[in-house]
This record gives C-alpha cells, sequence and structure tokens, in this order.
C-alpha cells in the first residue's frame, strides 16, 4: 500500500512516525515544504502519477477543503483519512463521492471511550456532562501562539473546531443532538480574533440533557465526562487515563495503561485492515460541522 500524508506539521508528523511502522505500507509521499527526507512531492498536482491507496490530509483546517476537492477531482476509489475538523466551516456537500472518507477523531479509539460504549448501552441515562480545558500558548511550544492556525477564525481556530473531539464522541456515544443553547465568545486575553470559551446546552435525540464546556486559557488541563443514569454513574479522565463508574453500589475504577499513540495506531490499523465500525464517516463529521456552525451564529442566550 503506498501512502501520501499532506502536511507535515507536528500532527503531520505523528501520522508519518505511526505509518513507518506499519508492514502494510510500502511507501510514503509527503507534501509540504516543511518536509526535505526521502520521496517528497513538491507540488499538489504531482500526486496523480503516483499509485497512492491511502491518503492523510494533516495540513491546516482551511486547506482541507481545497485538497479533498483535489482528490475527488482527480482519483477514485481511494481511502482518505482527514485530520479533524472535517472543514473550517460546513461546505454541505451533497454529491456523491468517488472516494471514501473518514475523519480523525482518534478518541473514538480510546479504550475508555469503548467501554463507556458497552456500559451505556440499553441504560437510561439522566444527563452527560463533558470538559475540556486547554491552555492555547502550551500546545506547540516551539511556536508562538499567535502563530498558528488554531489562533484564526477564518483558518478554523476557535475552540468549537479545535476542541471538536468532545461533539464527536458526544455523537459516537449518543447519537445525534440539537435545540443547542450555546454561549459562545472570546474572554481571555490570548491574542486571538477566535472564540476562546464556549458553554453548549443541548439534548440528544434520544432525550438526553447534555452541557459541553470548552476553553482555551486554563492551565489546569482537563479532558472529563461524566455521565448520570438509573443505577449508572461514569466518570471518565481522558487525560489520565482513568474510568470510574457505580452499577448500582458497586464501583469499579480502571486506570488504561496507554501511551499518547496508540488511540492513533488502532485508527491507522482499522482502517489498513478494512476495519471501519467505529470510524467518523464524511456524513457523521458534516454532522458536526452543521452542530458547531449553528452554535457559532446562534443568537447568544447570555450576553
Amino acid at each position: 500500500m503506498n501512502c501520501a500524508i499532506i502536511g507535515f506539521g507536528s500532527i503531520g508528523k505523528k501520522h508519518f512516525n505511526i505509518l513507518k511502522k506499519n508492514k502494510k505500507i510500502k511507501n510514503i509521499f509527503i507534501l509540504s515544504k516543511n518536509y526535505s527526507g526521502t520521496n517528497k512531492i513538491k507540488k499538489l498536482n504531482m500526486l496523480i502519477k503516483y499509485n497512492i491507496d491511502y491518503f492523510v490530509i494533516a495540513n491546516e483546517t482551511f486547506k482541507h477543503n481545497k485538497i479533498f476537492n483535489f482528490i475527488e477531482k482527480y482519483f477514485k476509489n481511494k481511502t482518505v483519512l482527514i485530520e479533524k475538523p472535517l472543514f473550517e466551516k460546513n461546505y454541505n456537500y451533497r454529491k456523491k463521492l468517488f472516494n471514501t472518507y473518514y475523519i480523525g477523531y482518534n478518541l473514538r479509539f480510546h479504550p475508555i471511550i469503548l467501554k463507556i460504549k458497552k456500559l451505556i448501552r440499553n441504560k437510561k441515562i439522566f444527563n452527560i456532562d463533558i470538559k475540556c480545558n486547554s491552555f492555547l500558548p502550551d500546545w506547540r511550544p516551539d511556536r508562538s501562539y499567535k502563530k498558528i492556525y488554531s489562533s484564526y477564525k477564518k483558518k478554523g481556530g476557535g475552540v468549537l473546531l479545535d476542541l471538536s473531539h468532545e461533539f464527536d464522541y458526544l455523537f459516537f456515544l449518543f447519537g445525534k443532538f440539537n435545540n443547542l443553547i450555546p454561549i459562545v465568545k472570546k474572554i481571555s486575553n490570548l491574542k486571538i480574533d477566535c472564540e476562546d470559551y464556549a458553554i453548549i446546552n443541548g439534548k440528544t435525540i434520544s432525550g438526553i440533557n447534555f452541557l459541553v464546556n470548552l476553553n482555551f486559557f486554563s492551565k489546569f488541563s482537563l479532558r472529563e465526562l461524566i455521565i448520570n443514569g438509573i443505577d449508572l454513574n461514569i466518570k471518565a479522565d481522558l487525560i489520565n487515563n482513568v474510568l470510574t463508574y457505580y452499577i448500582k453500589s458497586k464501583k469499579v475504577t480502571k486506570l488504561y495503561s496507554i501511551d499518547k499513540d496508540y488511540t492513533y495506531r488502532v485508527m491507522h490499523n482499522n482502517i489498513i485492515n478494512k476495519d471501519f465500525k467505529n470510524h467518523c464517516k464524511f456524513n457523521d463529521a458534516q454532522f458536526i460541522l452543521k452542530k458547531i456552525d449553528s452554535a457559532k451564529f446562534k443568537k447568544q442566550s447570555v450576553k
């Protein structure tokens, strides 16, 4: 299998380091000005002459749409992984796609998320509480946060898109959601032109109330999911990889020993081995973008 990675920033390098260890990958071609090794591709249209089986789109979010359209124009029946989020906004594509697309929401492959999916099956759930605290200046220590695309609205920055994992695993676990009541603001002193704070109240189609709380400015890193239901209470710490839950009065705590690349490896291995059941599909990612756009542009519930 021949692979092409478009983009060689921190996430592109991560994909490269994982794929080069996969025995089913024969060649990896890299399209990026930041790459100077073997199999470097200098221009996008040069990809046409190579027999690429698997594309990984890992450049800045606002460039995803251009690469997507190029692949759709010149290739057929290829497998493509697009780093999350799908695009910087919802383009509402409805045409038949010539290739198969998956979006890199790797938390779907976290063993805690997969365990929760089993725990909540056929259970009556009251509410879902999701939090993600992050400090944007610490994301890329080798670069000023003021220069990265995450800081700019037009480039696909802001907490809603950059922390959209939370919306995706909400969708993955509980299905579609609506009735969003958003508070989306820029409230900190970060030198960015996009939202750094979002609180989204909503309800799943099945009637479960949820709250998603996101920010870019907290040095207390947190990625947490709490679920409450009949005879079931769950708390997931997705940074320290700890799952705690009560089934009736019985408490269970489990620490998962996984490295930082584990979920990415599983995501790639499953695609390469044609196991797609847990992947985020193109239509799934479009749904997430549509809801994020509605949260951004809906009249805010608090002035």
